[in-house]
């Protein structure tokens, strides 16, 4: 199974099967999301190449996700957030709806987040 049921916390990442799903993980980690990734890494550093080495510098994984969606991380006024990494952020979660939805369709028993909500919802 994807999901582990002992586990309350943390539900396999339903995108690549392979990982504890978590905001670092989708964010950061996830394989099935490098191209897309990758893209973003090249539009930060060539918008703010000195916020962007900062930031690749970050070895706390967590500390590093959330502070890429942090325009202060991007530079006094920036609006990297809202131009650059929401798009990102827009796709890669679409991917994974895709992968929660093949999912259902394949007759697995409908998938909830940890909190308890739908998580197609």
């Amino acid at each position: 199974s994807r999901d582990n049921p002992a586990d309350g916390v943390h539900f396999c990442c339903p995108v690549c099967t392979s990982a504890p799903e978590s905001i670092p993980h989708f964010l950061l980690e996830c394989p099935s999301h490098d191209a897309l990734r990758c893209e973003l890494m090249q539009q930060l550093q060539t918008r703010a190449a000195s916020s962007f080495d900062a930031w690749s510098a970050v070895h706390d994984v967590e500390k590093k996700a959330f502070s890429l969606l942090d325009d202060a991380t991007w530079g006094q006024g920036s609006t990297l957030v809202g131009s650059v990494v929401a798009p990102f952020v827009y796709k890669i979660w679409q991917q994974r709806l895709c992968a929660l939805r093949a999912t259902a369709d394949e007759g697995a028993t409908p998938r909830r987040e940890a909190d308890g909500s739908d998580a197609m919802a």
